[in-house]
């Protein structure tokens, strides 16, 4: 009952037509962009491209070729790997690449090459790349292509 009163009070006090009378519409307006973080550009926002790492299985499975060349290489775990090379030691962004991009075949690489592409592989997630975590080998992760971006570099940190 009394918002019934209140819906008819604010009518007799706002009749319709002047409520919301504001003016001329407003414009919209739209715009493209085309920038990226990732694209080698000459803009000051950019993300610095620290390395691609990506295996060509051909058609094998890849926990099985990076196990065998793990063992004939002496290793007893991943985590040994660790030890044995270099990799970055900062939190990267990771952004899968295209398939169709140039990336080594198992079969031409030597097997510390593929066992190093393999750890790194391991310690990236879908979009982040940690050597802290531990490793993870899957089909998924050792099967695709990825680049590792280092993160924060902006406006005054590209000078």
């Amino acid at each position: 009952m009394r918002q019934i009163h209140l819906e008819t009070r604010m009518n007799e006090l706002c009749p319709d037509e002047y409520l919301f009378n504001i003016g001329p519409p407003m414009r919209h307006e739209s715009i493209a962009v085309k920038s990226s973080l990732f694209k080698e550009s000459k803009a000051s926002i950019r993300w610095k491209i620290v390395e691609m790492v990506g295996l060509d299985f051909e058609g094998r499975s890849p926990i099985d070729v990076v196990e065998h060349a793990l063992a004939e290489c002496g290793f007893d775990s991943s985590d040994d790997l660790l030890n044995r090379f270099t990799i970055p030691q900062m939190i990267l962004a990771c952004r899968a690449v295209p398939p169709s991009t140039d990336i080594p075949k198992v079969s031409e690489i030597s097997k510390e090459n593929l066992l190093r592409h393999a750890l790194i592989l391991g310690l990236c997630g879908p979009s982040i790349y940690d050597p802290q975590r531990p490793i993870i080998w899957t089909n998924n992760r050792l099967g695709r292509a990825v680049q590792l971006y280092e993160t924060g570099r902006f406006f005054y940190a590209n000078q």
